[in-house]
């Protein structure tokens, strides 16, 4: 029943209204302010008591990989692999001895990303010194 999970418990809360009566009472002025009230808690209750149980199934893997590691549970920083016994240790470059070229595509293997951002800074940089040299 994970499809009508998020739609209510009771069916009779949506079916089997008496629509003829229910116009009949607008007639009359409807449901008087106690009764308006005493809806709006019920409806407000069954609202909190779904969004509880969506919350409840909910788990770290229906978020994909958070960065700074451990995710929804508060983790470690090595993104969940110490509980599957894997370690995973970054290690440091001397990014100096690099070629441009070489430089190029590490940055591509490590945050493609950058490489558009970078192409628009290029771009922009001669637009933002015309008009900031004058000053």
């Amino acid at each position: 029943s994970a499809l009508g999970a998020g739609w209510g418990r009771k069916k009779n809360a949506f079916y089997g209204g008496d629509d003829a009566a229910d116009a009949d009472s607008d007639e009359e002025g409807s449901m008087d302010e106690e009764d308006e009230g005493r809806a709006e808690r019920l409806e407000h209750a069954e609202v909190l008591a779904v969004q509880r149980q969506q919350l409840k199934d909910l788990a770290a893997d229906d978020f994909g990989a958070l960065p700074g590691g451990g995710g929804a549970s508060g983790g470690g920083a090595s993104g969940g692999g110490e509980s599957a016994g894997m370690v995973v240790e970054r290690l440091e470059r001397d990014l100096s001895a690099l070629s441009e070229a070489e430089k190029a595509r590490l940055l591509e293997a490590e945050a493609p990303e950058l490489v558009s951002l970078l192409d628009d800074f290029k771009a922009i940089v001669p637009d933002v010194r015309e008009r900031l040299e004058p000053l």
